[in-house]
């Protein structure tokens, strides 16, 4: 039955809705059903810009940041981080280091993102196993998909107090003859950061230097371009006074689209990304432990909308080798595979959409110098339903997902600096299964959007990282355990707009959740604490002005390795003037971040004891497009 679901339909993206859906257009798609899309674009987007993604995402409701100082920040969804959350580069995954530690960085140019989009919830179906927890795409227009005739330029310059830095960005987009070209480059030199009440975080400085250029050819129906993009950065590691990391990867993508005349599909899009990814553990001048990534991703998806009924179904490939080699190197030489088959359907009737969807799931890891090797066939399945009643809607959603361990789960062994603890994999682990349940409520007319929704999440042999109580003789870390328990996260979150007039606007921000240990009772560890934000926004010509104060609750549901982390209130606010030309559009902008200059840590960091959050922050910048 589930492979007959995998073939039995295709899907056209511009028309396809799978619930409450949100589609990235501009430059690529990601589909979204039942239940919450969250993008950040434009103005917002330029407003909530840090150095590190997660750390740019981080006041958004359900979504927090490892936060290993400014170099490095990871999303964390309700409560899950690492692999359980795909992070893609134009819907294709990064590949990086950055799910195996925290103090590895995402190797994205925040600074020439265009749009970064936040799926909260499984989306496995779609994006593989690691996207039990949700997605977070990062968009570019590198590779277009639409011809424009002319040259567009955009620039960018901005400086930040509290690093003693600038930052600059360039790109320039040209269209001739069906044919489009881009250019990008970014520029960063940040010193360290201040924190609360004064002083620098020492180690903590971060340098960025980013080039890309793309080509491509738009047809009348269709289109086919290829990019190449590199991006630097070196950074202080915070956990370790005098070690510094230097990050560099290569990209390859390519990104077609055809659309036949006639016939039983009316999309066949290809897209593909080729990596190579290196980072350098330096003491001084002194190479210590060299990470490296190099792979491959590929989509084929067949899209098709007849009527009532749209369609998805696809392919999906991941081929990677990662290599650890250094005094620190506690992860193995492994070869990574993955195959899989994924479809997604959906019927509407009158005011009520149906949709369901599975996915087979093949995985394999083999160990360079131990001729080992563990492979792994998951399955995966979801439906729900929207019911909308006017502006009122109201959806159910539930999932099931079976994730493989990861390399790093089945066979680490040795000292990891970056969290001082000493982990040991387990080579016997068996398939992570997961299932879900979502009830969300949406509210939207021409005064207010607004969404709330309530999940939980039960999972059976979750892979989690157990303190054993010993201490190893050599390093002189805690030791800690790869070990299968039962667990289950549960909680809320939401998030209101509402116009009081064509100027004024009021924002709200809420999320709670909850991870337990099924089989001691305990809680999880590093899990985000209870957060409510309240804003305001106004806009009046050219003018924008907005402020917002969150205040984040004292987490004291804490795990026996880690320690209560204080309540805390941070204000922010700014403001924007923009000058229309002729030809183009310059806007200036100040932003003042965390006003009460307060000494905030962040739970969900590894570091938070000796890493608080940044202090009083003045921004100001312009960005220019002509």
């Amino acid at each position: 039955m589930l492979f007959l679901l995998l073939f039995t339909g295709l899907v056209h993206a511009e028309t396809l809705q799978l619930g409450e859906i949100h589609v990235i257009d501009t430059p690529s798609s990601l589909y979204d059903f039942i239940p919450s899309t969250t993008a950040l674009r434009g103005d917002e987007l330029q407003r909530k810009r840090e150095t590190s993604l997660g750390d740019t995402l981080q006041k958004e409701a359900g979504v927090n940041s490892s936060s290993f100082g400014p170099g490095a920040g990871r999303p964390v969804i309700r409560g899950l981080d690492g692999d359980r959350i795909r992070v893609l580069q134009n819907g294709l995954g990064t590949m990086d280091a950055s799910a195996q530690s925290v103090d590895h960085g995402v190797p994205v140019d925040m600074l020439n993102t265009d749009q970064v989009d936040i799926v909260r919830g499984p989306m496995s179906l779609l994006y593989g196993a690691s996207a039990v927890g949700g997605v977070v795409n990062i968009a570019n227009q590198r590779i277009h998909h639409a011809f424009e005739a002319g040259a567009l330029s955009q620039f960018d310059v901005r400086s930040e107090s509290a690093y003693g830095g600038a930052a600059t960005s360039a790109r320039l987009d040209w269209g001739k003859s069906q044919w489009m070209t881009h250019l990008d480059g970014s520029w960063r030199d940040y010193g360290d950061q201040r924190v609360g009440g004064g002083g620098r975080l020492p180690n903590t400085q971060n340098q960025q230097e980013g080039a890309a250029a793309g080509i491509s050819r738009v047809f009348d129906r269709g289109h086919v371009g290829v990019s190449f993009s590199h991006f630097g950065t070196q950074y202080g590691s915070v956990a370790e006074p005098v070690v510094g990391i230097r990050l560099r990867q290569n990209r390859f993508e390519l990104d077609s689209e055809y659309r036949p005349e006639s016939g039983p599909v009316d999309k066949i899009r290809l897209r593909s990304a080729q990596a190579r990814y290196r980072h350098d553990e330096r003491e001084g001048e002194v190479v210590g432990t060299v990470f490296k990534n190099n792979g491959n991703e590929s989509r084929f998806e067949l899209l098709r909308s007849r009527g009532d009924w749209h369609h998805v179904a696809g392919v999906q490939t991941q081929i990677f080798k990662f290599s650890a080699e250094g005094e620190e190197a506690y992860l193995p030489t492994a070869k990574n595979r993955l195959a899989a088959v994924f479809s997604f359907h959906e019927k509407r009737v009158d005011n009520t959409t149906f949709n369901f969807g599975g996915r087979v799931e093949d995985a394999l890891v083999e160990i360079d110098d131990q001729s080992t090797e563990r492979g792994f066939t998951g399955l995966s399945g979801a439906a729900g339903v929207l019911k909308k009643f006017g502006a009122w809607g109201v959806g159910f959603n539930a999932s099931y997902t079976e994730r493989a361990p990861t390399f790093q789960e089945l066979f680490s062994s040795g000292g990891h600096v970056a969290t001082g603890t000493f982990e040991t994999g387990d080579a016997s682990l068996k398939k992570e299964k997961a299932r879900a349940l979502e009830l969300s409520l949406r509210h939207d007319n021409a005064k207010t959007q607004s969404r709330i929704a309530a999940y939980v999440q039960d999972f059976q042999h979750y892979v989690a990282l157990i303190p054993n109580g010993n201490v190893d003789a050599g390093s002189g870390f805690p030791e800690f355990d790869y070990e299968a328990v039962d667990a289950r996260f549960y909680g809320m979150d939401a998030e209101t707009r509402y116009a009081l007039n064509p100027s004024w606007s009021l924002i709200g921000k809420g999320d709670w959740v909850r991870a337990k240990n099924r089989n001691s009772g305990d809680d999880l560890p590093r899990i985000s604490p209870p957060r409510l934000t309240a804003g305001v926004e106004w806009k009046r010509g050219d003018w924008i002005a907005d402020a917002e104060l969150q205040h984040a609750l004292e987490q004291h549901h804490t795990a026996d390795s880690e320690t209560n982390t204080k309540a805390y209130d941070q204000l922010n606010a700014g403001v924007q003037r923009s000058f229309l030309g002729s030809s183009g559009r310059v806007s200036v902008f100040l932003r003042l971040k965390n006003l009460f200059d307060e000494k905030a840590r962040n739970h969900v960091s590894t570091v938070k004891a000796i890493a608080p959050m940044p202090g009083r922050n003045a921004v100001i910048g312009m960005n220019a497009v002509w």
